[in-house]
């Protein structure tokens, strides 16, 4: 659920309270701090996400998604993912998925989640279908268990929901993942694997 928390971790990086705002302000506050700051922020709010319970965080998103309509654009939310673009250097995601790409063609070192899809199996209960995207667009599906297939089906639902919420998962949420697990790899010094969504 990496990319549950990753959210949860881009939406909290401002005040719980007071998602980005259309005026500079909220944007000089990162363009200002600098890179360890803002890192030191995401470990913290990483923690805090692990802490809450898959629910906690749930309803922490409903009141900040309400939230983020009442105060913030489109306009706003590109300012601020490109402040921390430039202060953490993190690299923007495709725009457009390109389709199901072969298992031989999909790059699972830069692979994250971009949807779910849920289906009624003939035993009439649930399946649940990751699609992961790569850097440079391609698509590749996953079947995930039930437990976690859920969790990730309702943030993805919530995230849809919200046109500026999905704006914050795909300009600021996936790129920090990116950033997020490329140092993890550096500091375990070991090859790269493929994700767990």
């Amino acid at each position: 659920m990496r990319e549950a928390r990753a959210f949860y971790v881009a939406s909290e990086l401002w005040d719980a309270d007071e998602p980005p705002k259309p005026s500079s302000t909220e944007v000089s506050q990162y363009s200002e701090m600098t890179d360890s700051a803002i890192r030191d922020r995401i470990e913290e709010q990483m923690a805090f996400a692990n802490q809450r319970s898959d629910q906690q965080n749930l309803e922490r998103l409903d009141g900040w998604s309400a939230r983020l309509s009442q105060v913030s654009s489109e306009s706003s939310i590109d300012r601020m993912a490109g402040a921390l673009q430039r202060v953490l250097g993190t690299q923007p995601r495709v725009e457009q998925a390109k389709g199901l790409s072969s298992p031989a063609a999909f790059d699972v070192d830069t692979a994250q989640f971009h949807d779910i899809r849920r289906e009624t199996t003939p035993a009439g209960s649930w399946r649940y279908v990751c699609i992961l995207i790569d850097a440079q667009g391609y698509l590749f599906e996953v079947e995930m268990n039930a437990e976690d297939g859920r969790r990730l089906y309702e943030t993805m639902q919530r995230i849809k929901h919200s046109p500026l919420l999905e704006r914050v998962y795909r300009q600021i949420a996936m790129p920090l993942l990116d950033q997020m697990i490329h140092s993890a790899r550096e500091t375990a010094g070991r090859p790269s694997s493929p994700p767990t969504p």
